[in-house]
């Protein structure tokens, strides 16, 4: 159950939805590789055609332009559409919705009740909260992702994180394989971009006030490893956020596209969507693990994979 909806009350909202072409979903052609030690899944979704792309900082930052179209909020750039999107009001703060271009089925998204905040904005306590409200939905296994900036791959300058259901092995292909940091002994795949996270202890009480704390530690972290002063606090920093129950990880991020390839936090652990095979050749062309390589930061020997320990009273 999601919050106070069960999977079949889902699944019928989506598959509606669908079916009046509000939410834009379709066969999706599964390529599984691994390069130079990383495993990738390529999803070549055609639906995902008519997705907006990504908008220069500025635009981002400085709003929409008024439109005929509903939106969420006078500041928002994200369609409202169909009153089915809407799922639940999380805290007073946050719009759980059903996410309008999906690879999978359902994807969801957390918007900031107040539509003038702005994806280049670092999460707060309240984003936190919200997104800690939905991953504890009983019978759920959820992962939560945040792009911030353009650079990181976002395309929507309302301040929103991105919900999906955990991925697991399975030889069906129904699901993105496991993401890399569950993976251990030989699976350990070889990361070849910096990235800085912070693993749940099995006793550690994990408040909302805990993961501030430790996201803003590994903010320190990322900021250096992008070289831009701790202190600059109005510069925004380019990076992904990936949260589970068991871990939350920051990856530094310097571009969105090389050389036609582009990533958000899902396709930096590996999970690459495109809307035709042609893009899966051109990342084999590219090789994939130097892709993610140049929209990260390249690991090296003195690279860290931060995994610190803090206390928040």
């Amino acid at each position: 159950m999601l919050l106070q909806y069960t999977d079949s009350q889902i699944f019928s909202r989506f598959d509606e939805l669908v079916a009046r072409k509000q939410i834009l979903y379709g066969p999706s052609k599964v390529f599984r590789l691994t390069d130079r030690g990383f495993p990738f899944e390529f999803r070549v979704c055609p639906s995902l055609a008519t997705k907006p792309q990504a908008q220069s900082e500025e635009k981002l930052i400085n709003g929409v332009k008024p439109s005929n179209t509903a939106k969420f909020g006078p500041g928002s750039d994200i369609d409202k559409g169909d009153p089915l999107f809407l799922l639940a009001v999380v805290n007073d703060t946050h719009l759980l919705v059903l996410n309008k271009f999906c690879v999978y089925r359902p994807q969801y998204m957390l918007l900031t009740v107040d539509s003038y905040r702005r994806q280049h904005e670092e999460l707060d306590l309240d984003d936190f909260r919200a997104a800690k409200s939905v991953m504890e939905s009983p019978g759920k296994s959820l992962y939560v992702i945040y792009n911030c900036t353009p650079d990181a791959g976002c395309s929507r300058g309302h301040k929103h994180l991105q919900v999906f259901e955990r991925p697991t092995d399975d030889s069906t292909g129904a699901h993105a394989p496991v993401l890399f940091p569950d993976r251990t002994g030989s699976d350990v795949p070889k990361v070849p971009f910096q990235y800085f996270i912070h693993r749940f202890q099995q006793d550690e009480l994990i408040t909302d006030e805990l993961l501030v704390a430790i996201y803003r530690r590994l903010l320190k972290q990322t900021r250096r490893a992008l070289r831009i002063p701790i202190d600059d606090s109005g510069r925004p920093c380019p990076h992904n956020v990936v949260l589970v129950n068991e871990w939350v990880m920051l990856i530094p991020r310097v571009t969105s596209n090389v050389n036609g390839a582009s990533a958000n936090a899902a396709g930096m652990m590996g999970m690459v969507w495109v809307t035709r095979e042609e893009d899966v050749d051109m990342w084999r062309e590219l090789g994939p693990a130097k892709v993610l390589s140049q929209l990260g930061v390249p690991f090296n020997a003195a690279s860290i994979q931060y995994n610190d320990t803090i206390s928040c009273l």
